[in-house]
């Protein structure tokens, strides 16, 4: 059996690489979040964890404080950013998984209809074979019967 080739087998092949290009830039987009959730998780802690002691300067521990928050701040600003460029990055995969199954639905609908025409074709070939062995097995009755006729004429005589 012979197959017909897809004619938008290129254009499928280069959507799968898209989709996959697409769900690597995603998956580094979440990697980037989780790094930004660790940071500002960390900041927190640093912040929570300041104490100040009566040796310690009053001036000191207040810049120590501004400067853990100010850390949080930067954190959750590139948490944000991070967050929105896998937002975006989720928009783009979902894209290329569109375009990658429209295209898979086009195959899969080629292939069918390839085989039903193969189907097709096998059951004509089938359809022809029963037919001539059907006149083949009436023919072959034809000749029995005159056979028997014959015999039985020769017997008479």
């Amino acid at each position: 059996m012979v197959e017909r080739a897809f004619r938008l087998q290129g254009l499928l092949n280069l959507r799968h690489l898209q989709e996959d290009q697409a769900a690597g830039r995603l998956a580094s987009a979440n990697t980037e979040l989780h790094q930004a959730d660790q940071a500002v998780d960390e900041a927190r802690e640093r912040l929570a964890a300041m104490q100040t002691s009566g040796a310690t300067n009053l001036a000191v521990a207040a810049a120590m404080r501004n400067a853990a928050r100010m850390q949080i701040g930067e954190s959750v600003a590139r948490r944000e950013y991070a967050q929105a460029v896998v937002e975006r990055r989720q928009g783009e995969f979902s894209k290329a998984r569109r375009q990658s199954a429209t295209l898979e639905k086009l195959e899969n609908h080629h292939t069918e209809m390839f085989i039903a025409e193969e189907l097709q074709k096998e059951q004509v070939v089938l359809d022809e074979i029963a037919s001539q062995r059907g006149n083949s097995n009436a023919t072959d009755g034809k000749k029995n019967k005159e056979h028997d006729r014959s015999i039985a004429d020769r017997e008479e005589l």
